[in-house]
């Protein structure tokens, strides 16, 4: 198991594979990286890709990377 840490330790994550660039801590605003060593990445965009809710049929949109959640309008 390896420890990604953002560039002041406030934010941190664990596991084997590296989290998203998209991830970013809200305080420093740098990506998680091993150990929290190393040249820090730019953020990347959220990469959405529209879903639809199996109970409701609303649609939805998670990113591909962080898997964050945003409800969206339909037909939009």
């Amino acid at each position: 198991m390896r420890v990604y840490r953002c560039k002041c330790g406030a934010c941190e994550s664990f596991g084997s594979d590296s989290p998203a660039r998209c991830v970013v801590c809200s305080k420093c605003g740098t990506t998680l990286l091993r150990d929290g060593k190393g040249g820090f990445l730019p953020e990347a965009e959220h990469r959405w890709a529209r879903y639809y809710d199996e109970h409701t049929g609303k649609p939805y949109e998670r990113c591909q990377g962080c898997y964050e959640k945003r409800e969206v309008e339909d037909g939009k």
